[in-house]
């Protein structure tokens, strides 16, 4: 069976239920369009969908980031130095990645810097936020853990 498959936010928390109600096996050929994340793409290798079966498609950052890592060249030591630049103290890491936000990175590092912005956020939230809307909480941060 050939599936394509595409879904808007909440993919990895989901992915393993999407693939169940897929009926996903080691035989599937499996297309994650607009990957972002490759949440799907990543849990259905984990399930034992083999890599041959499975396409990633994605035009935008992620893609650059997609491509460099299973491609080439991904530095991983350049990837690591990035990670040790956030914050340990939660209370710095939003102005950390605001300051990031607003800085020109060189093409070598644009596939890191994206990523640490893109995990900084939750559905256009930044973690370690409490977000609330007419004096209740609507959503609530978590800690970002990061290792090195």
């Amino acid at each position: 069976m050939e599936w394509l498959c595409r879904f808007r936010g909440q993919k990895t928390r989901f992915a393993r239920e999407i693939l169940d109600r897929m009926k996903v096996t080691p035989t599937t050929r499996l297309w994650d369009v607009c990957a972002g994340t490759a949440s799907i793409a990543l849990r259905a290798a984990a399930d034992g969908v083999p890599a041959r079966n499975i396409t990633i498609v994605e035009k935008g950052s992620w893609g650059m980031f997609w491509d460099r890592l299973l491609n080439g060249p991904f530095d991983f030591d350049r990837f690591s130095w990035w990670l040790r630049k956030i914050p340990k103290d939660q209370t710095k890491v939003s102005d950390f990645l605001k300051a990031l936000f607003g800085k020109t990175c060189a093409d070598s590092d644009a596939p890191y810097v994206f990523f640490i912005l893109a995990s900084g956020s939750y559905q256009g939230s930044a973690f370690g936020h409490t977000i609330k809307h007419n004096g209740r909480v609507v959503w609530q941060g978590h800690p970002m853990k990061v290792r090195v």
